[in-house]
């Protein structure tokens, strides 16, 4: 059975070598009948050529095919590559301007520290350019390292079958694709917005510092009775020795200042306080006294009004009555004495800040 069907394969094979060594004839014939071409091929040569023009043909299509792929994936790179060209002159625009914004903070900051008066009691200290540089690389180093681990972890969860969210799934194919294994390093612009932020960071502390001690620098400041008690007015006495205003003859030592003014003229309180007397009190007709902070006490005497009740707590400027002549006076005015540890001390200084 082997035998026959070899001997009508070869029978096979010599019938097509017959066939294919027959030869076809071309001819060209032009107009006139005159020199005649004429084109001899066998059938192998023509199968042959067909068989070529159509690779050809087929090799031209694929090559146009892959080509217009190629043209799409360039395309895609090209504006890949425009968008982010666009993004890092984005970071690097906004890198600048936080530079400048960083700089102005700093700045600030240090001529606040310089005209605030509180080198004595408060030094500012900034860190070197050098240090946070260090600091900055450390701590991307570190987190660096965490999201490496934090990838590990990932990895292993998803070879177990856990499933992970779009995100997770991204950042993990994103880490495998760029094959880092034990370190993961941040890119040195991403270090130095990080720097740009430990300054920022830095500057906001020392203002809120600055604004701690503003802030408590206020608050002495309006315990302390530097004000003017009237708008207006003129001093008829100052404190010290004086001729008794009803006495010929006789000195007195007169232990505040008076300011004559009109009745009804608003007295204000010279620094916060409490009212610990409010009334009736002798030669000082209608008083008020105010009790402050660091052993200071205020008296408001010879008032036509009063404006505050005994036990009120009242601020530096608040209204605590009036101008008036009540009690041991010649005219109308206010009796203004200040006292510090219960001993008078002149209120003229005070006043207006000398």
């Amino acid at each position: 059975m082997k035998k026959v069907l070899i001997k009508k394969f070869e029978a096979l094979f010599e019938k097509m070598q017959d066939k294919g060594h027959e030869t076809m004839t071309m001819m060209i014939i032009p107009h006139g009948e005159s020199n005649i071409l004429s084109l001899q091929m066998s059938k192998f040569t023509i199968v042959f050529l067909i068989i070529f023009i159509a690779v050809v043909i087929l090799a031209s299509a694929l090559s146009a095919y892959l080509q217009e792929g190629i043209r799409g994936d360039l395309n895609k790179f090209y504006d890949a590559k425009e968008t982010l060209y666009h993004e890092s002159e984005l970071y690097t625009s906004r890198y600048q301007d936080l530079t400048i914004v960083k700089e102005k903070v700093n700045g600030f900051v240090e001529e606040l520290f310089q005209n605030s008066d509180l080198e004595q009691n408060f030094e500012i200290h900034f860190q070197s350019k050098s240090e946070i540089k260090a600091t900055a690389q450390s701590e991307m180093e570190h987190e660096g390292k965490l999201f490496t681990q934090e990838m590990a972890r990932l990895a292993q969860k998803q070879d177990v079958g856990f499933s992970l969210d779009s995100i997770q799934k991204k950042l993990l194919a994103e880490f495998t694709q760029l094959r880092l294994k034990a370190k993961f390093s941040f890119h040195k612009q991403v270090v130095e917005y990080r720097r740009i932020h430990l300054e920022l960071t830095q500057a906001i502390k020392a203002l809120r510092v600055f604004q701690n001690l503003v802030v408590e620098r206020i608050k002495v400041q309006n315990g302390l009775p530097f004000y003017l008690p009237i708008v207006g007015g003129h001093f008829t006495s100052m404190f010290g020795y004086r001729q008794a205003p009803d006495q010929l003859f006789k000195t007195e030592f007169h232990t505040g200042i008076d300011i004559a003014s009109k009745v009804g003229t608003a007295i204000f309180a010279t620094a916060n306080g409490k009212v610990i007397s409010s009334g009736l009190a002798g030669g000082y007709g209608l008083r008020v006294v105010l009790e402050h902070r660091f052993g200071f006490q205020t008296v408001y005497a010879h008032m036509n009004r009063l404006g505050v009740s005994l036990g009120a707590n009242v601020v530096k400027g608040q209204v605590i009555g009036e101008v008036g002549k009540t009690g041991r006076t010649t005219g109308p005015h206010l009796h203004y004495e200040l006292k510090v540890d219960s001993k008078f001390i002149d209120p003229k200084p005070y006043m207006f800040g000398y």
